[in-house]
């Protein structure tokens, strides 16, 4: 974003590629299985303090047990949790719970759900790279013009591996759908 980054204290207390209460719910014909591979919850770490199925790093911080913090209540701060197996089957839900807290009343520039086909590529764009190719869901905390928004700001876009953000406009330009 235009402001230099500041920081986003982020509870990620489940994220998971999986129903957790089945969403067609009385159609015996729908099934839901959870998918180990793609969901995090309490521990978060393996015994010896590592992640089976995701890689972290830049400024987060993760309490076995307790929570996963992607950046402390600081400027200039970045941090992310990358799945190491791609989503492989065809349907599929997210269930996602978060937290963002700090002391002040500036949360960072925000954060993004990435279902793209580039992993773990850092860039501007909420922490990753611009002109990716997938589906950004990003959760935008800081207004920079897009008059007649309100901020907290969550948008989707679809990237096509050419078209890049737009920053200027915190997405406008970008914009599949999206809510205060």
């Amino acid at each position: 974003m235009l402001l230099p980054r500041l920081s986003t204290l982020l509870y990620l207390a489940g994220l998971a590629a999986v129903p957790a209460v089945n969403a067609y719910e009385g159609d015996e014909n729908v099934k839901s299985l959870p998918l180990r591979t793609h969901s995090l919850s309490s521990p978060y770490l393996d015994s010896d303090f590592q992640s089976r199925w995701f890689d972290f790093g830049g400024d987060t911080i993760i309490r076995a047990d307790q929570y996963i913090r992607l950046t402390s209540d600081r400027p200039s701060q970045q941090g992310w949790i990358f799945s190491r197996v791609p989503l492989t089957t065809t349907n599929w839900e997210i269930e996602v719970e978060f937290q963002i807290q700090g002391n002040g009343n500036l949360h960072g520039d925000g954060f993004a759900m990435w279902l793209t086909k580039q992993r773990a590529t850092q860039g501007p764009v909420f922490g990753s790279t611009d002109n990716f190719e997938g589906l950004g869901i990003f959760f935008d905390t800081y207004k920079n013009n897009r008059p007649g928004t309100s901020f907290p700001y969550v948008m989707a876009m679809m990237g096509d591996g050419q078209t890049s953000y737009d920053q200027a406009h915190d997405g406008k330009a970008n914009e599949l759908a999206g809510c205060s």
